[in-house]
């Protein structure tokens, strides 16, 4: 089995999460600060610019 575990958190599919993420993101045409915002809405502003993929 090639897939990375820590804390029982499986890093492979957070990896392609990220990636499919970014490529939604820029094909919606939003920025990371675009997103934060939305984010902080909802959310509260936990998310830095830098954690949006």
């Amino acid at each position: 089995d090639s897939d990375q575990m820590v804390d029982g958190i499986n890093l492979d599919e957070i990896k392609e999460f990220a990636k499919a993420f970014k490529l939604r993101r820029l094909s919606l045409g939003l920025t990371q600060t675009q997103v934060g915002q939305a984010l902080s809405v909802t959310e509260g502003p936990a998310y830095s610019q830098s954690a949006i993929c």
